[in-house]
């Protein structure tokens, strides 16, 4: 049997030639040769990480050919369920590139697109010099993906100092399937979680001192982005980052100047926000209320008859909303083979969530917990805010996804000291 490590280079670049012979056997001829642009460029990243750490770029390789393979298979026999986002996002794609055609400025395309995503931007540019081509934006997404494994394993790998369990994370989540099928779809999801990534691993670089400056710019610019992308992400991280600052500052053994110079930072920042615009600030603090009802719409549709009255509605609902969020469909609620696989993935992750929460139980005190405790707050931090507002699986297992695999390293970690091996 062959390992990873009996792989050599030659039979490496070997792998990869059968994957872009395969590909091109597939593919339709002009979108063959705009894809491959995207394939070849992550092939040869791929090929440099393979001589620092063969197995992650075998494990990226074989990620990227199964879903490189799945988004060639349904251009071709379309067996994939229907998106709607996608069809909005290209659709607005096509009107940017309309304007843009036309001599009108990026941004003034009010004749064409009104509430133009900015993730429509970024699939025009990509469209703009081949034409319109979904298999490109679909592509693209693909490479995102790998992006947001490869970037998972060296957070894990920071946060636990542990190469196994950094590893195995990143093992699951490359197969994960839910992952897999939204990644073959032109959606902002993949995207999202690729800069929220990066700001988790932005900050736990900066706390280490390690290329702090690089990281600092990374943080702010995959910030911006995130915010473009998903205006409540704006809100969502930097409260979650306001709240851990005091946190750290009422808890951690620092010095006192520096403690009362958090507190006064954590509380100012709020205060000042709703002094300058008292309207956006209650704006954003009655986002539930709206757009909850919005949610709660579709086949896939769950507790449709909690609607929210009073803010005490939404901390009464909460537990069982967070619940239906992180862990459903469930089996009995299940139609279809597609939620199907997400219900067993609901269970998956279910088993995630109560070992980690033994392993926080099991490891106070251990080193760098802080930057632990970082990553598990904000995946609770993600998890909750969302919960509170779907009401819809779809739309669910998406959003979740960003979230909810941050709980699987500490799962593992669990796994590893109860001594039991998979």
């Amino acid at each position: 049997m062959i390992t990873v490590h009996d792989i050599s280079v030659n039979r490496f670049l070997a792998l990869i030639a059968f994957f872009v012979a395969t590909v091109a056997v597939l593919a339709v001829p002009m979108e063959f040769y705009a894809g491959m642009i995207l394939i070849i460029t992550a092939l040869l990243f791929l090929l440099r990480l393979y001589s620092d750490n063969g197995r992650l770029a075998f494990i990226l390789f074989v990620a990227l050919l199964l879903r490189s393979g799945l988004v060639y298979l349904d251009q071709i026999f379309s067996f994939l369920p229907d998106q709607p986002d996608q069809v909005l996002y290209n659709n607005q794609a096509i009107e940017i590139l309309q304007s843009w055609r036309s001599g009108m400025y990026p941004l003034e395309i009010t004749n064409y697109a009104r509430g133009t995503s900015p993730y429509s931007y970024f699939l025009a540019v990509l469209y703009l010099p081949f034409g319109f081509m979904p298999l490109l934006g679909r592509l693209a997404n693909v490479i995102v993906s790998i992006i947001c494994v490869y970037c998972f394993y060296i957070m894990i790998r920071e946060v636990t100092e542990d190469e196994a369990v950094a590893m195995k994370s990143t093992l699951i989540l490359a197969f994960l399937p839910s992952f897999i099928v939204f990644n073959s779809y032109i959606l902002r999801d993949t995207l999202l979680i690729m800069l929220s990534f990066f700001i988790l691993l932005s900050v736990i670089k900066i706390s280490k001192r390690q290329h702090s400056v690089y990281y600092a710019l990374l943080f702010i610019g995959s910030f911006i982005v995130a915010g473009l992308l998903r205006e409540q992400n704006i809100y969502l991280f930097s409260g979650f980052f306001l709240l851990f600052l005091l946190f750290r500052a009422l808890f951690s053994k620092i010095q006192w100047k520096t403690k009362i110079l958090l507190i006064l930072f954590s509380v100012l920042v709020p205060i000042l926000f709703y002094l300058y615009s008292s309207t956006s600030f209650l704006s954003v603090a009655t986002y539930f209320f709206r757009a909850q009802p919005l949610r709660a719409e579709g086949g896939s549709a769950y507790l449709t008859n909690m609607q929210y009255q009073t803010f005490f509605d939404i901390i009464k609902f909460l537990p069982i909303r967070f619940f239906y969020f992180c862990f459903g469909p469930f089996l009995w609620q299940i139609h279809g083979p597609v939620q199907l696989i997400t219900a067993l993935e609901g269970m998956f992750f279910l088993a995630m969530a109560l070992f980690s929460l033994f392993y926080f139980w099991m490891a106070r005190g251990e080193k760098h917990a802080w930057l632990q405790y970082l990553v598990i707050g904000f995946a609770l931090t993600g998890l909750l805010a969302n919960a509170a507002v779907d009401s819809n699986f779809g739309t669910a297992v998406r959003h979740k996804l960003n979230y909810i695999v941050l709980l699987i390293p500490f799962a593992l970690m669990f796994l590893k000291r109860i001594r039991v091996k998979w």
